[in-house]
């Protein structure tokens, strides 16, 4: 028999925090990198502010003008930041992959590290991170080593007591990611924690040294195959996927204490929706206005209508009807027939919300709603039948700024606001007869 291995901590509070961190990396991956930014502009800027005061470049006299800008760049100054938040002063710490080590520097600066291992693949990342620790006064408390990560152990990570093994941007530079996290796991001392960074999916597959891309389904599988237990899992900066994972389900202090120093994010930055209120009225008390649309129609009735069927609740709606009556010769001749209700717009109003009915939805050509002020349209909703069905028989519409629509959609340069005057309004398709009812309404402001 398998033995079971436990993928999620024991704690309540910390498992349904990780849960959700995987659920904000999954939408992060689906919506893709220009949504999740437009959306998460606050903790965006958050982040950014934060980051940006708490930085002072480290002297980075051996790292090319080119090299040292993308280590400075916006996304990787709010990854320093936000790994110092993981460390405990005077903690010893192991670190796999360099860089020309920017990173190594600050946790030994602003970490207040007791001591740092460091170690990479590639000679130059380790002649280049020496002398940057160097230059910074730092190497008294470390030491800089060239290894391959497929061959770390848990002896070197103990022959510096380290607590915290720390492997951001590598992963997917290397051609087996599920043997390089179990590695990193093996080489874990009891107690000790593995923070790691992934890029998110969609953001930098451009970087031709990346040659994986995970996704929160993937790291899932490989944390539960190497024995990892996820305690913190976020989205960082809208670039990468930060967890932190330990060989055991008992609640972390790191991730408490990480939570405890994230970025405060500032109210004014959440979003305001562009209209506050939709106040309902009975559509009986609307103040009728001249239509513009009622044309070539006979027999016109409008009167109210008291339910939608299957429905209890008792409605002031109105139902109009009307005959097709198209003309045959003279001006006009061919023209549809057409007929609309309209009322007066109260001043301030940004929009509607209303519930219609159609007798038969083959007999209507489209289904509109026009503004207009003095007479003048000022914007046009459209929705052809043909082209397009809702689920509902007694469909809801929303006319709102900020707000577009699946069926009726928003002729280009219409405005929601100014109008005095709106009309619903139905074309008929050929001499088909009118039957529309208005059975809820609603005044956006």
């Amino acid at each position: 028999m398998t033995e079971h291995v436990p993928t999620a901590p024991d704690s309540p509070v910390e498992r349904t925090l990780v849960e959700r961190g995987w659920s904000d990396i999954d939408l992060a991956e689906r919506l893709g990198a220009g949504a999740t930014r437009r959306h998460r502009v606050a903790i965006l800027e958050a982040d950014r502010e934060r980051a940006q005061a708490w930085y002072r470049a480290p002297v980075a006299d051996s790292v090319p003008r080119s090299l040292r800008d993308m280590y400075e760049s916006e996304a990787n100054v709010v990854r320093y930041r936000r790994v110092v938040d993981f460390l405990t002063e005077g903690e010893n710490v192991h670190e796999v992959g360099l860089g020309y080590g920017f990173l190594g520097t600050l946790m030994l600066r602003e970490g207040r590290l007791g001591r740092y291992r460091g170690v990479d693949i590639v000679p130059l990342c380790v002649e280049r991170t020496t002398q940057m620790l160097g230059a910074n006064g730092l190497l008294d408390r470390a030491q800089v080593e060239e290894q391959d990560l497929y061959d770390l152990t848990r002896a070197d990570l103990e022959g510096i007591g380290a607590s915290l093994l720390v492997c951001c941007e590598v992963i997917e530079h290397v051609p087996d990611p599920e043997t390089a996290l179990a590695t990193l796991a093996e080489a874990l001392p009891e107690g000790a924690d593995l923070l790691f960074s992934i890029p998110l999916v969609g953001r930098l597959e451009s970087v031709w040294g990346h040659g994986q891309t995970f996704g929160a389904a993937r790291l899932q599988r490989m944390l539960a195959g190497a024995g990892l237990v996820p305690h913190h899992v976020e989205v960082l900066h809208d670039t990468w996927a930060l967890i932190l994972a330990s060989r055991t389900v008992a609640p972390s202090p790191r991730a408490a204490a990480a939570l405890e120093g994230g970025a405060r994010i500032d109210p004014e930055q959440f979003h305001e929706p562009s209209f506050a209120a939709m106040t309902n009225v009975p559509v009986t008390s609307l103040e009728r206005a001249e239509s513009a649309w009622t044309k070539r129609v006979g027999g016109l009735t409008i009167e109210p209508t008291a339910r939608v069927p299957g429905d209890d609740e008792n409605l002031d709606g109105l139902r109009m009807t009307a005959r097709a009556e198209r003309i045959t010769k003279g001006p006009g001749k061919g023209w549809s027939a057409s007929a609309g209700m309209a009322f007066a717009v109260p001043e301030g109003t940004k929009g509607v919300r209303f519930q219609v009915g159609v007798g038969d939805l083959d007999d209507v050509t489209s289904i509109n709603l026009e503004l207009r002020r003095d007479g003048e349209r000022t914007g046009l909703w459209k929705w052809n039948p043909a082209d397009r069905r809702p689920t509902s028989t007694y469909p809801t519409f929303l006319i709102a700024p900020g707000r577009g629509g699946v069926n009726l959609r928003r002729v280009p340069g219409s405005r929601h606001e100014g109008a005095d005057t709106v009309e619903l309004y139905v074309i008929a398709r050929e001499d088909q007869p009118i039957d529309l009812s208005i059975l809820r309404w609603s005044w956006v402001s």
